[in-house]
């Protein structure tokens, strides 16, 4: 099977300024170090550092891994539109707890839910 051909292309400074900007907002949103999303998305933390700071632009592939790890669109990632998160009105602390909920053993994030649902419950009957 034939391989495609890469295009080298270069953004405009602007955009690319507006990438970088956008990949390290995220990142911060979601709650994660640079370490952490480099290993998530396979490359080192240098490389995480690079690309917010702009000194190296994204390729197509390191995109598509970083929109999926970060839970975003492309369109937010490249500064195109913002997507409409739930977390986007979070604090980075919520956020912070909400993941280490769901990252509990299932029995005991039911549990930690079923809490929390009888305590907002009791809290709107108030």
């Amino acid at each position: 099977m034939p391989q495609p051909r890469k295009i080298k292309r270069n953004l405009p400074e602007a955009q690319a300024r507006l990438i970088a900007q956008q990949l390290k907002i995220l990142r911060k949103k979601r709650g994660i170090t640079q370490a952490q999303l480099a290993e998530k998305v396979g490359l080192t933390q240098n490389a995480i550092a690079s690309y917010e700071t702009g000194r190296i632009n994204l390729v197509d592939v390191t995109l598509f891994d970083l929109v999926e790890t970060l839970n975003a669109s492309a369109d937010e990632l490249l500064g195109m539109k913002t997507k409409k998160v739930a977390t986007q009105n979070m604090s980075l602390r919520l956020i912070k707890r909400m993941n280490a909920i769901d990252a509990l053993p299932e029995t005991k994030k039911k549990h930690v839910l079923k809490v929390l649902d009888d305590t907002l419950k009791a809290n709107t009957r108030a």
